[in-house]
């Protein structure tokens, strides 16, 4: 069977995780609703972000404000809770040994981020860049995380 792509405006493909279901009137699409606070806002307010696209604006999720809050929560975090020597990740327990052996993140010296809620502005601990990035992708979400891993197991 052979598969095709065509390439649609986004308002036209189809919403595979929920994101931004709402239909926006065009005085809408000129305001953005922030992820983390929930305020709406106008796009000038949201740093623009060219690896992903929310609806197509171009720009981040979180207001600039609330990412400001966020990095400086995550720069005091670093400060007072450095990485320990030899940290493995809590959730898949790689270590930056293990990444730099399989030629990840050679020009870093650790492969971990703090990780923290952008909602609660709290901050949850460090985590390998990868599982930062999975929880990212699920939305932060225990109900997606628990789908996921029933998925998972689905064929084991």
């Amino acid at each position: 069977m052979l598969l095709t792509y065509s390439i649609l405006p986004m308002s036209h493909q189809p919403n595979l995780f929920g994101w931004n279901s709402e239909e926006l009137s065009e005085n809408e699409c000129k305001t953005k609703e922030c992820s983390a606070c929930g305020g709406r806002f106008s796009l000038d307010k949201f740093r623009k972000y060219q690896a992903r696209k929310n609806c197509e604006d171009g720009r981040r999720g979180v207001c600039k404000s609330c990412e400001r809050k966020g990095d400086l929560l995550i720069k005091e975090y670093k400060k007072t809770n450095p990485i320990p020597d030899n940290f493995s990740c809590p959730i898949c327990l790689k270590t930056t040994e293990d990444y730099h052996n399989a030629g990840r993140f050679l020009n870093r010296r650790h492969a971990f981020a703090v990780d923290h809620c952008h909602k609660t502005m709290t901050v949850r601990g460090w985590v390998c860049m990868f599982c930062n990035s999975a929880m990212g992708y699920i939305q932060d979400s225990p109900d997606n995380a628990r789908r996921m891993i029933e998925f998972l197991n689905k064929d084991a």
